[in-house]
């Protein structure tokens, strides 16, 4: 059963143990419920006790029951409540009549866009319904699902809900995965990252999905722990058209990790893709929402722990019919700061409400986060997401409605706000180092191992506004530098202010040549890993040599240079006959090796009091530039830091002779003291 729809995800800037999980499962008598006092996936039957939730009665079975007898699979499915009003609004002003109901996210969203953003509530509709097939399969998982080691999968469940009466939040979470949406689905997906201005770019994909899991007659044994086949391929804008991905989602991910593949039509190649998880920035998605956010939650929950609160009323989105409609605009939709809360629609309904905190030792950007599930269909219709310093950081809201035609209950619109970002203010990167940066993550961090170096630094750049660089660095030239960002007002002032300064931004002060020499230093430097692998290798050369002739050095060696501690080496120098410019001198006077002071030389005066700032350490820097010097200089380098260190005590602390006020690291001159 194929089931095209158009989808929209918005992302707005302004966007274990070994052992298995034991804990009781459901009852004979539970499971007798489903069915009669629970809906067959394990919802509460009855309405609310003030009847503003009612009864669920079967939802919506089909287009004829819609309303809409001469549907066609393919379309924008009418809305069959086009004819309620809403019963009330909430805004900043109405919010604290409300505030039990809502959301920590839609509480912030409401304070944070005053005077835009508001939530139109409406009478609630039980529209979900699934296929008898999907009822059946659930009850019979009841008796026999588990969950797996460490909750990181499920065992003892086929085609329906794993778990209609969970015990666990993890069992929760794994409903959701687990739902189902259709036998085969093909969509056509858009994705806009807005700034703060409401620009963006759409970026269009095309995926389709198998699933394995719900077909009819499916079996656990024939599975090959494969739940879902997924291709996705982007088709706009043109710079990212081509891009494919291919991921193989498995059921019991203890056993084993989903398998994903990219291909990149620049360089012509599939490549394992084991980074398309987690935290990794999602395709397409300016770094706004993470890998694990699409779909609301999605892949392996094994970083976090999962707390079940329970359930509760809450106001949610639900029967989003009318910003699925095709009457509407991308542009009717996309707003700045939020999507038009003119065409959202919110109901009261019961939700599972489920904690996750991140385990220790475990890393992701989300330190929490809080998930309301629906009661009916276990899609997650909210979330909100925690940072390190447990501040609310973003907000996912999943606009759904009944694809009555199959029957299922899917999003419809998917939208992540980023309230970090309604202050305007920007997280900048210095990106000079960045390529070493990612080359010491892979060697040196668990999970990156087989990561390539330009995979970390896509990763290293997603979390952040924009950069600055040095191209003299990782870009592999002699001159220039840039400044990148990804809001396009800021690019069209900073663009009018080089005019001022270096000249068009078509060269920015620089030459043709330099221009294209960076253009392909880029390029080039993570083409392969074996650039970064042989420059980093040098450095680690030079600092063994220096560190086996009894120098002592900074360790680990960095990825650029190797710093010499000047304070051990000079210590019949005190800190105000500054040791690491005099060590950096004597070097020079001794082979032509030029150093670079790293102390208090380099940290300057107090502005106000005039004193010297005194850094804690004294370095000598030994920086190496990139694809210039072979290991017989480095040999050179290293003979010349050794001898210079057997007479350390003959080194002469030095005092200046001009000392300019600024920046003079670069500009002092300094004379030998007698």
């Amino acid at each position: 059963m194929r089931n095209p729809t158009f989808k929209i995800v918005l992302s707005f800037a302004v966007l274990l143990a070994a052992a298995a999980l034991a804990f009781a499962a459901a009852t004979p008598q539970e499971i007798a419920r489903l069915g009669q006092d629970l809906t067959p996936l394990g919802g509460e039957k009855s309405a609310n006790a003030d009847g503003t939730i009612p009864a669920w009665d079967g939802g919506i079975t089909s287009p004829a029951k819609a309303g809409f007898p001469d549907f066609k699979t393919g379309g924008h499915h009418p809305d069959p409540y086009a004819a309620d009003k809403p019963l009330y609004r909430i805004d900043p002003s109405s919010m604290g009549r409300y505030a039990a109901q809502l959301t920590e996210g839609n509480k912030a969203l409401l304070n944070a866009y005053k005077g835009t953003y508001f939530m139109n509530v409406y009478p609630a509709h039980r529209s979900v319904a699934y296929p008898q097939r999907i009822y059946d399969a659930t009850k019979a998982n009841a008796t026999t699902a588990q969950l797996a080691a460490g909750g990181n999968g499920v065992t003892g469940a086929i085609i329906g809900v794993p778990f209609p009466i969970p015990k666990t939040g993890v069992e929760v979470i794994w409903n959701h995965i687990l739902r189902y949406r259709a036998d085969v689905a093909g969509r056509n997906i858009g994705q806009a990252a807005v700034t703060r201005t409401g620009d963006y770019t759409m970026v269009k994909f095309h995926d389709e999905g198998y699933a394995a899991y719900s077909l009819p007659g499916a079996k656990e044994a024939e599975l090959d722990n494969v739940i879902l086949y997924f291709l996705q391929e982007t088709t706009a804008p043109a710079r990212l058209a081509g891009e494919i991905l291919l991921v193989h989602e498995t059921l019991d991910q203890a056993k084993e990790n989903r398998r994903a593949w990219l291909y990149n039509p620049g360089q012509r190649r599939v490549r394992r893709a084991p980074n398309v998880a987690f935290d990794n920035p999602g395709t397409g998605s300016d770094g706004l929402r993470t890998s694990d956010q699409f779909d609301i939650y999605n892949g392996s929950p094994e970083r976090y722990d999962w707390k079940l609160v329970g359930k509760k009323e809450m106001i949610v989105p639900y029967n989003s019919y009318m910003l699925h409609s095709n009457k509407l605009k991308n542009n009717d939709i996309v707003r700045p700061l939020h999507i038009n809360q003119d065409h959202a629609r919110y109901e009261l309904h019961r939700v599972w409400v489920v904690d996750s905190t991140l385990k220790p030792g475990q890393r992701h950007l989300y330190k929490r986060r809080t998930f309301y599930v629906d009661e009916d269909s276990w899609q997650i219709l909210a979330v909100d997401c925690y940072d390190g310093r447990d501040q609310l950081w973003r907000v996912q809201e999943a606009h759904s409605i009944n694809y009555y035609d199959v029957p299922t209950f899917w999003s419809t619109l998917e939208a992540t706000y980023d309230l970090c970002r309604r202050n305007g203010i920007l997280v900048m990167l210095d990106a000079t180092r960045a390529l070493e940066n990612a080359w010491f993550i892979r060697q040196r961090e668990a999970g990156y191992e087989d990561w390539p170096v330009r995979d970390i630094l896509r990763k290293i750049c997603s979390f952040s506004d924009g950069a600055t660089v040095s191209s003299k660095k990782d870009n592999l030239v002699n001159i220039g530098g840039f400044l990148a960002v990804r809001d396009p007002d800021i690019a069209r002032e900073a663009r009018a202010m080089l005019v001022a300064f270096e000249g068009l931004h078509t060269y920015g002060g620089m030459a043709g040549r330099d221009m294209e020499a960076l253009a392909r230093g880029i390029r080039e430097m993570v083409a392969t890993d074996d650039h970064v692998r042989a420059r980093v290798g040098q450095v680690q050369y030079l600092g063994d040599l220096i560190f086996k002739a009894g120098v002592p050095i900074v360790r680990p060696v960095g990825g650029h240079g190797v710093f010499v501690d000047a304070a051990k080496t000079c210590e019949h120098l005190s800190q105000d006959e500054f040791p690491a410019q005099a060590l950096t001198a004597e070097v020079y006077v001794d082979s032509g090796v030029r150093g670079m002071e790293r102390g208090i030389v380099s940290a300057g005066r107090d502005p106000v009091t005039g004193e010297h700032h005194r850094p804690r350490l004294e370095l000598m820097r030994l920086a190496i530039p990139r694809r210039v010097y072979t290991q017989s200089h480095m040999d050179v380098v290293a003979e010349s830091i050794a001898a210079v260190h057997d007479r350390r005590d003959q080194i002469r602390g030095l005092r200046f002779t001009y000392e300019p006020e600024h920046l003079r690291f670069f500009q002092a001159r300094f004379e030998p003291i007698s």
